[in-house]
């Protein structure tokens, strides 16, 4: 990918992630992340389908970063909210785990938590 391409991604990506310590995911614009990188909108959906691709492109490479750093396998790594419970549960699974606690992995729990919902709501109205 040429070294454009990366930085007009990576600056997304620092928008995105200043942002949604400001407001949710879903309420996120194209618009302001744009602005935000003195992007054009078209920049955008040059690189990115939606906010969600995007959201979802930068979990993949954070997710990257994390396990190159502790030289651990992707099959061997979850990532948990920081509390001593998920800490221990973490170890007595022999897992690699990264406690995060900050407002991009809120988003991330909350986007979750919001599929998980619709997915069992869907399930439950075919019964």
């Amino acid at each position: 990918m040429p070294e454009n391409d990366n930085r007009t991604r990576r600056e997304l990506e620092a928008a995105l992630r200043g942002l949604l310590g400001q407001k949710p995911l879903g309420q996120l614009r194209v618009r302001e992340l744009t602005e935000r990188c003195g992007l054009r909108r078209q920049s955008f959906y040059y690189h990115f389908t939606d906010i969600y691709d995007l959201f979802a492109w930068c979990l993949s490479r954070e997710r990257a970063l994390l396990l190159d750093r502790l030289g651990v396998e992707g099959a061997r790594c979850v990532l948990f909210d920081d509390s001593p419970a998920a800490c221990r549960a973490a170890q007595a699974a022999g897992v690699a785990a990264v406690g995060v606690h900050d407002s991009f992995y809120a988003a991330y729990e909350e986007e979750m938590r919001t599929f998980c919902d619709r997915y069992i709501m869907g399930f439950s109205e075919l019964l």
